[in-house]
């Protein structure tokens, strides 16, 4: 296993709670998909963090759909990022409760402006792994305390947000909270948000990993324009099913490209998936 390659005798301890300890749900999704030869995504400093990383990760082990939509999640949201940056070369990117996210060495073009929000607790664990920079850095506030938005510099700027893994946490009073924090403070911005379905919030409680933590899925939709009864300034412009881009990968095999066109019309409405929105 790559595993091997980092293991060494001083691990690093972690003590998470609720929506935080998620973030290493997704990180070790991510490293063991990246750990495949034909893996739809290739993320070797997740595999690094996790090797380091003193922590459980035995709980989250035989959870192959939810490695496959933390991968297709992630290629679509690096996908669509890149797509940003290569129409804003110098624009400004926000990953909003980044967790342990690595995004940003995947879509660099060297001149785009970078910053990571998250708890405290989380980016006290982020710096042991990452540094500041001229183009990323670190912000460490809570989302509700709109300070954070004074770290920002983006005058005469677009930019993208990216909620990934997030929202589906938090009730809806609180997702409409942060939406008015950045249409008060932000224009000509962009949201990419990772939605939860209506049946995925029902039945959150029998999810294969998250019920191994304390957190609890609270938000969802049943279709991606309801998000624009949050506000009056939010449009959406386009949505991706997670699975549609398992489908169209070279690597998917021909019996599960045949079981997917039977199944996707029902799952994809049952399943998370991506939405891009305009402010």
């Amino acid at each position: 296993m790559i595993f091997n390659k980092y293991n060494i005798s001083d691990k690093m301890k972690v003590e998470l709670d609720n929506i935080a300890e998620t973030m290493l749900i997704a990180l070790y999704c991510r490293a063991r998909e990246s750990e495949k030869s034909n893996g739809m995504i290739n993320d070797e400093k997740a595999i690094e963090m996790v090797s380091k990383i003193d922590y459980n990760f035995s709980n989250f082990e035989n959870s192959k759909m939810s490695q496959l939509g933390v991968a297709c999640r992630t290629k679509i949201l690096d996908e669509q990022t890149k797509k940003f940056i290569k129409e804003n070369p110098d624009g400004v990117c926000v990953s909003i409760g980044c967790g342990l996210d690595t995004r940003f060495s995947r879509v660099n073009n060297g001149k785009i402006k970078w910053y990571d929000l998250d708890l405290p607790e989380v980016i006290n664990i982020r710096e042991k792994f990452f540094e500041n920079s001229d183009q990323q850095k670190m912000i460490s506030e809570s989302i509700f305390d709109s300070k954070w938005v004074n770290e920002i510099n983006h005058k005469g700027k677009n930019v993208l947000f990216i909620f990934e893994g997030i929202l589906m946490y938090f009730d809806e009073k609180e997702v409409k909270e942060i939406i008015k924090i950045i249409e008060e403070n932000f224009e000509n911005a962009l949201i990419l948000m990772e939605l939860s379905s209506k049946f995925m919030i029902r039945f959150g409680s029998r999810h294969e990993l998250v019920k191994k933590t304390n957190a609890t899925f609270k938000w969802g939709v049943k279709k991606s324009k309801d998000v624009e009864k949050l506000s009056n300034n939010i449009r959406l412009i386009n949505e991706w099913y997670l699975f549609d881009i398992y489908k169209n990968q070279e690597t998917t095999s021909k019996k599960n490209k045949i079981a997917l066109s039977v199944i996707l019309p029902i799952f994809n409405q049952i399943n998370n998936k991506i939405a891009l929105y305009k402010i």
